[in-house]
């Protein structure tokens, strides 16, 4: 049997130790002997410190993903690529370099797109696979590509927004994607901010890699603005798959991990920075 370990780098919290913790999310996914690196937190200061305890090189890393073009999960990425010699092969949507802003509650806009152009990154040796399709990056781990939303209520955050030829319009977030690893005890779903919607991210990973047990889904997922009674709906077709165990961090907000913790005590955990989980 073989052994699938995730390594938090980066996450809202920290319980102690030597991490620190910030708003975003990056996780070091280990495989068969293959090493992907999912998303690069918030700022290169934390990312840079953070990926220093785990324990593993820079020039270890097989693969980068990156899940969606928000500066909470590509802070890093320039840190991680100066400290390599090679390329490193990044598969992404092609259009995470959006000009990308959110609504706050004054009315304002503030940017909240990447920190990077993509020459400056191609030129610190990052080697873009750009595709909205899925594709099987080593056997057994998918990066999604682009993710239907099928389900209907999810997938859509008005304040968000993105500048497309001078206009401003709503950004319904294409590029959101996700990790599918499969796993001798199911699948592995790692997941960024999943505005593509959770249940929709689920589905579409069923679908792809033909595995209907889902071990564990970790990351962010963006239920933070859910109003309750659509937060609830959620959660009861969330009953209609097999969840083995949920680790819901970074913009999932305390009170819908709370409620998520209240249905499923036994299944549902907190995750921090430093975290490792193997699976298998």
């Amino acid at each position: 049997m073989s052994i699938t370990t995730i390594r938090v780098i980066t996450d809202n919290y920290v319980f102690g130790g030597d991490f620190r913790a910030e708003h975003g999310f990056s996780a070091l996914v280990e495989h068969n002997g293959k090493r992907i690196i999912f998303d690069f937190g918030k700022t290169p200061e934390v990312f840079r410190f953070n990926f220093s305890q785990i324990g593993v090189s820079a020039d270890e890393i097989d693969v980068g993903v990156i899940s969606h073009g928000h500066y909470d999960h590509t802070g890093g990425v320039a840190e991680l690529l100066k400290l390599r010699h090679p390329a490193l092969p990044i598969f992404a949507h092609p259009e995470i370099f959006s000009n990308r802003f959110a609504l706050d509650p004054d009315g304002n806009l503030p940017y909240i797109g990447m920190y990077w152009s993509k020459q400056y990154l191609e030129g610190l040796g990052a080697d873009f696979r750009f595709t909205t399709e899925p594709v099987e990056i080593f056997e057994d781990v998918w990066f999604s590509g682009e993710i239907p939303r099928d389900l209907g209520f999810e997938g859509r955050s008005p304040r968000f927004r993105v500048e497309v030829d001078g206009f401003m319009m709503e950004d319904i977030i294409p590029d959101d994607a996700s990790l599918f690893v499969k796993t001798d005890e199911g699948l592995v779903i790692v997941v960024g901010c999943c505005h593509s919607g959770l249940l929709n991210t689920i589905d579409y990973a069923i679908r792809i890699t033909g595995e209907g047990r889902i071990r564990l889904v970790i990351g962010g997922t963006h239920l933070s603005g859910y109003p309750p009674e659509k937060l609830h709906e959620l959660f009861r077709k969330l009953e209609e798959y097999e969840v083995e165990e949920f680790r819901l961090s970074h913009c999932t907000g305390l009170v819908p991990f709370a409620e998520l913790y209240k249905r499923y005590p036994d299944k549902t955990k907190p995750t921090r920075a430093g975290e490792v989980i193997q699976i298998g």
